[in-house]
């Protein structure tokens, strides 16, 4: 590790990390990037009582930052800028910041998504609730236990550009719905996905760009660096989960899951066209990849164009069989409690390039992300083991899969796609092509 940066809580964590209500923490996947410019990382977080940030600055959630006294309970909203060269991070003699987000809204706020552009500025999706009901009653929760009164009111979802040297706000921009994984190319414009139903009607997002909602179908628009929609289109027939698109602005996939109707239920992956005349337009749906226990949690793309890239969890021995847009498949296989895998598709065909799964005695977990390094697309997979022994035990040397590719013959494999993540320490990986 190069450097890490310390954010030291008061409060004691609750329940398991990534599971139920929680205490202090970052978002381990879509809410940490790093920023165009190179030179930054750009995270959203939630925090309870105290909070230390690396340069030593508290702040404390009952306090907002204008001195009024915090509402709303639970987590209290941020976003950090962290300039990646200085060991503190953020504050004085740096180029990094941090900031509250529910200023100006006392009735509460939700960090959906941030990125950063070339010029360091950050580019924030939100919901924010400019009032707060306290007398509203909210029942009990699914355990049957009573949740304390309180709610917000009048809330409207938002874009907002947050200013490269101190996170003042740029611009704002109100929106018909929620907005997700919003990712800003070099020119500084921006791509963002949301998942569509019919009953939402048309959504009407300024600059004359209006789409219809359609059911079990993902939505994608691109904005200008002033926060202006360029064009929308309702894409494939999946829900939206996260997207990632190369820092040219060229190769843009995003995942998400089919419709029950489909009969499938993991995720897939699809690239939709960002070329002129072209935009919106599908060029390709993977037949079923996203298998496992969660269908896949995080995706990537190389930004040479060459590849795109997924990964996920999977756990109960053999029987997860991944099938790519091509109808070719092979199967993967878990030898501990859980193992994660990593797929990669040509990016130009959508077939699949290799999968590898891996791991111990135990459970290797997905809480951390995938991503390609801008300069070599190198990939970097991140998560953690669990086990009860220690050290971890790996698992014995394995073949590539069970059972023979389907579909068509192993293509030839260029340099760049032997660039493929591999294992710290310890758990074993075993790799085959699709």
């Amino acid at each position: 590790m190069t450097k890490g940066w310390h954010f030291k809580g008061s409060a004691i964590q609750q329940g398991a990390l990534g599971h139920g209500a929680q205490t202090n923490g970052f978002d381990y996947g879509g809410g940490m990037h790093a920023m165009v410019d190179g030179a930054h990382i750009v995270a959203r977080g939630g925090f309870r009582q105290l909070l230390t940030l690396p340069d030593g600055t508290v702040w404390s959630s009952a306090i907002m930052t204008n001195g009024d006294l915090r509402k709303p309970p639970g987590q209290v909203p941020f976003v950090i800028k962290l300039d990646v060269s200085k060991t503190k991070g953020v504050g004085t003699g740096t180029t990094g910041w941090a900031k509250m987000m529910d200023d100006g809204y006392p009735g509460g706020l939700s960090v959906i998504s941030v990125d950063g552009d070339a010029s360091g500025n950050m580019i924030v999706s939100f919901t924010g609730c400019p009032t707060w009901d306290a007398t509203f009653v909210n029942g009990n929760d699914r355990y049957g236990r009573p949740q304390a009164p309180g709610k917000g009111t009048g809330c409207t979802h938002n874009l907002q550009k947050l200013a490269a040297a101190d996170g003042a706000v740029m611009w704002t921009k109100a929106i018909p719905h929620t907005l997700h994984s919003c990712r800003a190319i070099t020119d500084g414009s921006f791509f963002c996905g949301w998942t569509m139903k019919a009953s939402d009607g048309t959504f009407d997002f300024g600059n004359g760009i209006t789409v219809a909602g359609v059911d079990d179908t993902a939505g994608i628009i691109k904005y200008n660096g002033a926060g202006v929609a360029q064009w929308a289109k309702a894409t494939a027939t999946t829900s939206f989960s996260l997207l990632e698109v190369s820092h040219d602005g060229t190769l843009l996939a995003y995942y998400g899951s089919p419709p029950r109707s489909s009969g499938m239920s993991g995720s897939q992956v699809s690239r939709i066209d960002t070329s002129a005349t072209n935009e919106g337009n599908i060029l390709w749906t993977d037949t079923d990849s996203g298998v496992g226990t969660h269908g896949f949690r995080d995706i990537a793309v190389t930004h040479d164009g060459r590849e795109v890239l997924a990964y996920g969890q999977i756990s109960g021995g053999e029987g997860d069989v991944m099938t790519d847009a091509t109808g070719s498949s092979m199967t993967l296989r878990s030898r501990g409690v859980s193992d994660i895998f990593v797929a990669c598709f040509d990016a130009a065909t959508g077939a699949g390039k290799w999968a590898l799964d891996g791991g111990g005695s135990d459970t290797e977990y997905f809480l951390g992300g995938i991503v390609a390094d801008p300069s070599t697309n190198d990939i970097y997979v991140a998560g953690y083991t669990r086990c009860g022994s220690s050290p971890c035990t790996p698992t014995s040397p394995c073949t590539p899969s069970t059972g023979a590719p389907t579909g068509h013959p192993p293509p030839p494999q260029p340099p760049h796609s032997q660039n493929k993540p591999k294992p710290l320490a310890g758990p074993n990986f075993c790799t085959g092509v699709m």
